[in-house]
């Protein structure tokens, strides 16, 4: 269910266009690395990572995700414990 969440909340927020500061700090560092579609030739039209397979725009709206190769972590724990807030290089 954990996972659904982070999804619903990442769309929601994009439709919202809520989280955006957070969204392009992400998105920096998925812009230099190597699993971004855009570095690839894929089938689908959107921006995502080649790694995990989420759309990008999303994903980098959901307080709750975090890289699946540790580039960003989460904003918010999933228990809605104190907020961390941590980016990486």
């Amino acid at each position: 269910m954990g996972q659904f969440k982070e999804i619903t909340e990442g769309w929601a927020n994009l439709l919202l266009n809520r989280q955006n500061e957070i969204s392009e700090k992400r998105m920096d560092i998925c812009r230099a690395c190597d699993y971004i579609s855009t570095k690839h030739t894929t089938h689908r039209f959107d921006v995502h990572c080649t790694n995990c397979g989420c759309t990008l725009q999303a994903k980098t709206r959901s307080l709750e995700s975090e890289c699946p190769i540790g580039l960003w972590k989460a904003e918010k724990l999933k228990s809605d414990e104190e907020p961390k807030k941590t980016f990486h290089n």
